[in-house]
């Protein structure tokens, strides 16, 4: 476990979601406070972590705009999957290699996303089950519904996993009494 930062500070970016990534990719490449990249469809949200000369010295660099309400924006971003299901319909999550710029194949679908984990995960909102299907086969993404009444929360495992899985559960969990059926029904 590592010792909370001195400092932790959030910011805005005005950059596309294409040039958010090319800048997260940039940071990965050296020391950096950054300890959070998001981009919300509109801006780029950024989370600097440190001593404050170091966050203050990174800002000004990139001429990044205090976000007042940061906080709120990540502890929702962190929790989005169990917020917005409620909400707002069905939510998808895609988990892409890191990096991966998902803007041009969402635009044409007319999809709402939120980037997260600097590139390598994606919300998306959207009903149409068929159409995010084939923007996850398209990005190379594993689908993950989150929505209740959406596919299965987990893709389908191989039956010799699953019965690795089944093992495991029964070794460990015989009554079965730890998140019953959470991942997989039979798990």
């Amino acid at each position: 476990v590592l010792p909370l930062p001195p400092h932790t500070l959030y910011f805005f970016l005005a950059a596309s979601l294409t040039e958010t990534l090319a800048l997260a990719a940039r940071w990965r490449q050296r020391m950096s406070p950054v300890t959070g990249v998001s981009h919300d469809g509109v801006r780029g949200r950024i989370r600097l972590q440190g001593s404050g000369e170091s966050i203050e010295s990174f800002a000004k660099a990139f001429a990044l705009e205090v976000d007042a309400s940061g906080a709120e924006y990540w502890s929702s971003l962190r929790h989005i999957g169990t917020s917005l299901t409620r909400k707002h319909g069905k939510l998808w999550r895609l988990v892409v290699p890191q990096g991966t710029d998902l803007s041009t194949l969402v635009q044409s679908e007319g999809m709402d996303i939120t980037m997260d984990w600097g590139g390598a995960q994606y919300w998306v909102k959207g009903d149409d089950e068929t159409k995010v299907a084939e923007l996850a086969a398209a990005s190379g993404a594993d689908l993950y519904a989150m929505s209740e009444g959406a596919l299965q929360p987990l893709p389908a495992l191989p039956e010799p996993i699953l019965a690795l899985h089944q093992n495991l559960k029964q070794a460990y969990d015989p009554q079965r009494v730890l998140n019953p059926g959470l991942m997989y029904e039979t798990l």
